[in-house]
């Protein structure tokens, strides 16, 4: 078993295997001085010791409670086009995970992606890409990441990308993304945790994703409120918004795959969403391969997926958007499906749109 599928396993809470809750309860210990550690962290910069920077606009940070896999990079996007179709202007600044380069570099300045995924990291790309109009700033320090955004783009609101833990800069707004489809109740590294859920008590506004997918809403509901009584929710979901073949983005409608053999290919947090929605879209998931999120895909690995695929009369190969822009061009592209999503607020658009109102009165 890979690393990998070991913290998949003992991050769910359902898989109650008996070398599985061993090693569950050994990781306990651990997650406990994880748990004192980010208090401990969460104390000084809510005393704001040292002071936290405050940037010249104002920033709305999207973050999340576990490592990976609820959504936050779709509800920027959702946010970004909210405020451009407002008639502002968003800079979004990101950490840029899994790039080779540290440092701070503008990964596009609205104009699409200037640099390869490798340099940018594969959901700031994916964001420079399906975002015209809206730069993109990579770096680990977001206070620096901010300023250059301030001083050459001029925006009237700045994003952060997965900022919820990042608190260095200061934000006006800051946005919570829970999946509702998920149950997550122990710390790293015994679960899939970065914070406790008490720590949602920070939150201006909790968006829940996936509740298409969950059986446990009203629960998960009941969860935040009690921790953070009265705080405003926002009930979402991924709609795919179509097909497009990887080797020259020719469109195909969504129902081409229904009754359709396909094997899935993701490297993401949650690939049990991605292959839950193609079965909803009536696709036929003969295959899945699953590597970690970020996964760095090779050639070969493509390929013997691609291989494996035809072994088993599979019609298509099928990926995320966000793993499309990992794949390597000298890969038999013309094999793979993209599918692409888009966030849809099911309830709560109201709620957003009167924050998003009195942050633009801050400007």
């Amino acid at each position: 078993m890979s690393m990998y599928s070991l913290f998949e396993r003992v991050a769910n809470t359902a898989d109650r295997a008996p070398g599985i809750a061993l090693t569950r309860a050994l990781l306990r210990l651990p997650a406990v001085l994880y748990k004192i550690g980010v208090a401990l962290r969460n104390k000084r910069y809510s005393a704001e010791n040292p002071p936290l920077e405050r940037l010249d606009v104002p920033v709305i940070s999207v973050g999340g409670l576990t490592a990976g896999g609820a959504g936050k990079t779709p509800v920027v996007r959702h946010l970004a086009r909210a405020i451009s179709r407002n008639g502002h202007r968003a800079s979004i600044l990101s950490r840029g995970y899994g790039r080779r380069n540290a440092g701070t570099a503008v990964v596009s300045t609205g104009a699409g992606p200037q640099m390869s995924w490798q340099d940018a990291g594969d959901e700031p790309l994916l964001l420079a890409t399906t975002l015209p109009g809206v730069p993109v700033i990579v770096g680990g320090n977001r206070a620096e990441s901010g300023r250059i955004a301030v001083r050459q783009f001029q925006p009237d609101v700045v994003l952060l990308d997965d900022g919820f833990q990042h608190r260095q800069l200061k934000r006006d707004l800051d946005i919570v993304v829970v999946d509702a489809s998920r149950r997550d109740d122990y710390l790293l590294p015994a679960g899939a945790l970065r914070e406790p859920w008490s720590s949602l008590s920070r939150a201006d506004l909790v968006v829940l994703t996936r509740i298409d997918q969950s059986d446990r809403l009203e629960e998960t509901k009941q969860q935040i409120q009690a921790y953070h009584p009265g705080v405003p929710m926002l009930e979402t979901r991924y709609r795919p918004n179509g097909l497009r073949r990887l080797s020259d983005s020719e469109p195909y409608p969504l129902d081409h795959i229904s009754d359709m053999s396909v094997m899935t290919l993701a490297g993401i947090a949650n690939p049990g969403s991605f292959e839950r929605t193609l079965r909803q879209l009536g696709a036929l998931t003969s295959m899945t391969v699953r590597y970690p999120d970020h996964h760095l895909f090779r050639a070969t690995e493509v390929s013997r997926a691609i291989h494996q695929s035809k072994q088993h009369q599979c019609e298509w190969v099928v990926t995320t958007e966000k793993d499309a822009v990992r794949i390597p061009l000298e890969c038999e592209r013309s094999r793979i499906l993209v599918l692409d999503i888009e966030l849809e607020v099911l309830s709560g658009e109201d709620i957003l749109e009167e924050k998003l109102t009195e942050i633009n009165r801050m400007k």
